[in-house]
Formats: C-alpha cells, structure tokens, sequence
C-alpha cells in the first residue's frame, strides 16, 4: 500500500500552507482562502437537514422545517467550487506531484491521508475531488496534526477475531437490519459477535453505563461497531452515544469511555465503526485522542442509505479489500452524489493497513486437513500412474514424498485452495478416480500405506512453516515499520 500525506496548515492570516509527502519527495504548495467554501457547504448542509425524509439515523433537539428540496444541485456547486479551488496557481505543483504519485502506483492501493487541524477542512468531501477520479485504487482518509500517533506496532494475528456491537435507540430505524447483516457476516467469517445491551441478559436491570465500561476493557474486541441514532445537530455534534431500550436510554460520551478505549486499545482494539448520523466528532475524538482507525458518517444519514453502505463494505471487506477500498467501494454504491460523501475514514498516516486475511490467522486445523488430503490424494494419483507405467516399485517412495512436497507448497503459495468448498469437490473426486484405477490395475489395498506417507509428510511441512512463518513475518513487518520511521525522523 502507497500512502500520500497532504499537510494543511491555516495561518494566523488566514493563509493556508500545505506540504505534500508522497514517496520519497516533499513538495511545498498553498491554498487560498475558503470563505465561499464554507457558504456552499452550509447551503448542501442545510438542504440534508431539512429534507422531508422522516427516517434518519438522528436524535437530537434540532428543529427544521421538513421540505421538498433538492440537494443534487447543491452538491454540484460545493463539488464545482471546490475543484476550481484547488486549481489555485500556487497548488498546481502539488497536484501535479500527486497525479505522478498516483500514476506510478496505480496498480497498487493508495492512501491519501488530509492531515489538518482545521475541522472545516476535514467536513469537506474530498472525494469529489476530480484528479482522484481518474485513479480508483485510492481513497480519502482523516488525520490530526496534534493527534495522538500510536507506536507503529505490528497487531497480532488471530485465529478469531472479536467485535462488540453496541446498540443504540431504534425509534422509526431498522438496526435490526444491521444485527442480520452482522450475523450473516458472523457465519461466513467465523468473526465472534457479542451484543449490547443482551435483551436476553441482567443487563437491562444495571448500570448500563458501567456495565459497557467494563465489557469493553476486559473482552479483548477487535472492533468496535455502534447502530442506532446519532446525537447532536449540524453545526455542534457530539461524541455521545445513546442506548438502552424503549422505555429507558443513557447518554455516554467518549469521554467517559476513555480509560475502557485506551485498555482495550492496548489489547488489540483495531476498528470503531459508527453507523449512525453525525459521526465526525466522535471520529475526530477517536483518532486524535486514541490513533484509532473510526468509520462514521459525514452528516446526517438515511435509515436504507445506512444498512445499504454496512451490507456493501462488510461483503467487500470479507472478500480481501483493503479496509479504505471496501469503504470506497460501498459509497460508491450509492445513487445519489451527497450520499457518497457521507462515510468518512479517520486514520493516521502511519497505521497498519487493516485487510481482513492480513488480522485473521488461518485455521490451521482446516489448512492441516487440506494439505493433509491433498497429499494423500496426489500420492494415490502417483500411484496409479506409476502402474501404469510400470516404473520400479523403488521410485515409488521418492516420487510420493515429492508429490506431498509439491502439495504443502500448494497451499503455502496458494490458501485459497484449502477453503473448504474447494477442498471437498477436489478430495471425493480424487479418491473416486485414483481408488478406480488401483482396483482395476488390481494393485491391492496395501499401497494405500505408501499414500500416507506424503499427508503426514505434507502436515509435517506446513506445520513447520506455520511455526516459523508467522513470528518471522511479525519481526520483518516491525523492523521494516521501523526503519521506516527513523528515516522519516532524519528528514
């Protein structure tokens, strides 16, 4: 993964300097100032808030008259305004280094991280910004210049992967669509889902506060997912949360969670997913408070837009994408262009690029069997062939624990090979054919031994690969992380 760094900074004048680090280059640049900016991104903001449509992920004590408007033309202005602004003269270099970085890399999945600490400037959509269009393989992500920078560790890989899924108040929303979504997810990933408040659980009759306090600090979750309604308004959002049932909620700001983020940071928290309207101050809390890599919503957002967008980046997450492509992806699905500009990544420069298969630990007991018939079943083949041909009895053995060589590389080289549909098609086939042949080339069942031999020694190879591999590539991640960053502190 490539990543660029565009560096904004606003002067006491009101000037904006930027610095872009793309490669092995720095290349200084300026903007002009964004006043009419902020006017048209009022106006697109203000038609959202007062659309007709009833059904937003929102509660809060925000007042608007409910009208027909339309908001597309809106964001063509704001869209148009903001190309034309960063044509500026004094920006062509920038962009002209950018259009180079993103060439060169096109192949490869690039990151361009906006690195302000203007809140404005991290509220506007970038992603209409028409030179990344021309390069699909990069998205937009959030970051502080103040913010916390965790340690650039490498996480450890997990035979299962944790996710406490927080939900929230649901008055005329479907989370329920997002708990389907997230058990359909569950039983194709094998991900551990837990859920709070548990309606089937004391927990209702508690401290709902402390009782979430404490789950998150001892539980070890790999994610953190929230469903329901956001609160706040426009113009003064909130890093609060709202749960709790129909009868009764409680308000929880980040604040209060701060000690229960930072133990569970500490024990592998990785992602905070908010699906609900109004998340930019809770993603602006979690990366420059806590480092952590949030997804949240722009502005407000529609009840069907929302399930749309989790249903979509969940399915291309767990099919391999990096974590800002299977965003991108997802956004894009959406019809309406203001709709696209609602998810919005908050992650530091530096952090780990999160893809599903680089955190999961494979199952070694289901990579074992793989291997392990697999050999068995080539030995057969060997076997049957080897009969025909009438090779010597004394290459037999030579020829099989190759043959199991040959399937241990397989699968070391090619995973993807031991998912289970694949390996139960190719198994039943390969014992049908190659049992057929031994008993028609009337060569007994006693061979049958001489294929054992390349399971176990296939078994004994990849094992021994899964022994050393995986804690040298976590000393070769963080030792190149390493160099990487003492070279960046020398410049």
């Amino acid at each position: 993964m490539q990543v660029a760094v565009l560096t904004i900074d606003v002067q006491s004048n009101q000037e904006l300097t930027v610095y872009l680090e793309a490669g092995n280059k720095g290349i200084k640049g300026q903007l002009p100032l964004f006043s009419q900016l902020q006017f048209d991104y009022q106006n697109w903001q203000n038609a959202i808030n007062q659309s007709a449509t009833s059904q937003f992920r929102l509660e809060s004590e925000e007042t608007t008259e409910q009208l027909t408007v339309n908001i597309e033309p809106l964001a063509k202005k704001l869209e148009d305004n903001i190309n034309n602004w960063l044509q500026h003269e004094y920006f062509q270099n920038i962009r002209e280094e950018l259009i180079d970085f993103l060439g060169a890399s096109k192949t490869f999945p690039s990151r361009i991280v906006i690195k302000t600490d203007d809140l404005f400037l991290q509220q506007l959509p970038w992603y209409c910004w028409n030179v990344l269009k021309k390069f699909p393989n990069n998205e937009i992500t959030l970051s502080f210049k103040t913010g916390t920078i965790r340690s650039n560790s490498v996480f450890p890989r997990k035979s299962q992967i944790k996710l406490l899924a927080i939900l929230g108040t649901s008055s005329h929303i479907s989370i329920n669509e997002d708990i389907k979504i997230l058990k359909t997810i569950d039983s194709k990933t094998k991900i551990k889902i837990e859920y709070f408040p548990n309606k089937n659980s004391s927990q209702l009759q508690g401290n709902l506060k402390q009782i979430l306090l404490n789950i998150i600090e001892s539980n070890g979750y790999d994610i953190l997912f929230f469903t329901g309604h956001g609160v706040g308004i426009s113009n003064n959002q909130t890093d609060i949360i709202r749960i709790g049932t129909s009868t009764s909620t409680v308000d929880i700001s980040l604040s209060e969670l701060e000690n229960a983020l930072q133990i569970a940071i500490k024990k592998g928290l990785r992602l905070a997913i908010f699906n609900s309207c109004f998340g930019m101050k809770i993603g602006q809390t979690l990366i420059r408070q806590h480092g952590l890599t949030t997804i949240s919503m722009r502005e407000k957002i529609k009840d069907n837009v929302a399930i749309d967008f989790l249903q979509n980046f969940l399915e291309n997450f767990y099919l391999g994408m990096p974590l800002f492509l299977a965003v991108k992806e997802a956004r894009k699905q959406n019809l309406e262009v203001s709709d696209t500009w609602l998810p919005v990544i908050f992650q530091n420069e530096n952090a780990e690029s999160i893809k599903l298969s680089d955190w999961k630990l494979p199952n070694i007991l289901e990579v074992l069997l793989s291997v392990g018939l697999t050999g068995f079943n080539l030995g057969l083949m060997t076997i049957s062939f080897a009969g025909t041909l009438l090779i010597n009895q004394n290459f037999w053995l030579i020829i099989l624990i190759l043959s199991g060589i040959i399937s241990a590389l397989l699968f070391i080289f090619y995973p993807n090979f031991s998912q289970k549909k694949y390996l139960l098609a190719i198994s039943i086939l390969a014992l049908i054919i190659n049992v057929s042949l031994i008993f028609i080339f009337k060569y007994g069942l006693s061979l049958l031994f001489f294929a054992l031999i390349p399971s176990l020694i296939s078994v004994f190879i990849i094992s021994l690969f899964c022994l050393i591999y995986y804690p040298l590539s976590k000393s070769l991640r963080f030792t190149g992380r390493f160099i990487k960053n003492v070279i960046q502190a020398i410049r």
